[in-house]
């Protein structure tokens, strides 16, 4: 007997291949990025032994690895092909808008987080409270505006995409932090800070809008 394999099978196998790929080479440089940040500040401003500033910088790291991703993937069409969720290079060009509209809100996303991870506060940081407010202002506003602009861009599945993705990431939140906080106010667990709720409200969109992208076959389409 001869052994065929169909097109369809040979396409699943090359899109199931891409995905691990972008995993793997995300995974690598994310943890790269932050080994590295943490040695590089790590003898001004011991930011390891403050578990709330930590998990805020690499969820901020995390958000501007990924806008630095897809805006060279904008840039760059025929490796940006392979490294991001499309089909082809046309279809990246073709969607090159809405893929900058995100990298940019990506970017500020984590620029806000990775100041905040470094700004005076509670406790002493390495950029001043006057220098850190005014760029946490500054970033807040930018983000404020280009979430406004950018409301009615990308399609119809982009948009209930976004919604869905919201809302889960709600519901995760409040059931993790709802669950933490009593736990908390019964002295079963540690306070999460303001910065450690913000940092992790955040990493819960992200692991949302990933399970509703995995749910609708957009990560393997």
């Amino acid at each position: 007997m001869t052994d065929v394999t169909s097109p369809q099978s040979g396409s699943s196998l090359t899109k199931r291949s891409r995905l691990v790929l972008q995993i793997v080479v995300g995974a690598l440089f994310g943890a790269g990025t932050t080994f590295a940040a943490l040695n590089l500040i790590e003898g001004s401003f011991p930011i390891a032994e403050d578990p709330q500033r930590l998990a805020a910088m690499a969820v901020g790291l995390i958000y501007l690895l990924i806008a630095l991703l897809v805006a060279f993937g904008t840039v760059m069409t025929r490796p940006g092909s392979v490294l991001l969720n499309v089909e082809d290079q046309s279809e990246l060009i073709e969607r090159r808008p809405d893929l900058r509209n995100g990298a940019i809100m990506c970017g500020l996303i984590g620029m806000i987080l990775l100041t905040a991870s470094l700004t005076t506060g509670s406790t002493p940081g390495l950029l001043s409270a006057p220098v850190g407010t005014a760029l946490l202002i500054a970033g807040l506003m930018a983000l404020a505006i280009g979430s406004y602009a950018m409301r009615n861009s990308g399609d119809e599945m982009d948009k209930a995409l976004s919604v869905e993705s919201s809302a889960l990431a709600m519901h995760l939140s409040t059931c993790l932090f709802g669950g933490w906080g009593l736990l908390s106010f019964l002295g079963h667990a540690p306070w999460i800070g303001p910065l450690g709720l913000l940092a992790g409200m955040s990493a819960m969109y992200l692991v949302a809008i990933m399970w509703k992208a995995g749910r609708r076959g957009l990560l393997t389409s």
